[in-house]
């Protein structure tokens, strides 16, 4: 995973392991990396609320970006036959698994106000 570190400041604790993100000191927001990525890319933004909460959606005070990349496929060939008999090569598409290096991690500093508040 890319991790780049948007502005200066303490920033939320963060983990991964299997592909999956975990963020906040108490792993308040689970995102299962693989399971999100689709066919274009998905931006998840996570903030912090008034009350010092983590959240997933769009909010005041931004804390982190997920940039997933969107699928990568490959063809498969098989060989089958065309309604008459004759031999036909079908390509299909496969996805690949993620590679979470391609998956990026924005970090924002936290407003101090709300490090003190907060269960960050």
């Amino acid at each position: 995973m890319f991790i780049r570190s948007m502005t200066p400041g303490k920033k939320i604790e963060y983990r991964i392991e299997n592909n999956i993100l975990y963020l906040g000191d108490n792993d308040e927001i689970v995102i299962d990396i693989e399971e999100r990525q689709k066919d274009v890319e998905v931006k998840i933004d996570i903030y912090l609320d008034d009350a010092g909460i983590l959240k997933e959606g769009s909010g005041k005070h931004y804390v982190a970006n997920i940039i997933i990349p969107p699928k990568r496929y490959i063809d498969v060939e098989a060989e089958g036959e065309d309604g008459s008999g004759n031999p036909i090569t079908i390509i299909t598409k496969e996805a690949l698994s993620l590679d979470i290096n391609t998956v990026t991690l924005q970090l924002w500093g936290i407003p101090e106000k709300k490090i003190e508040g907060g269960n960050l």
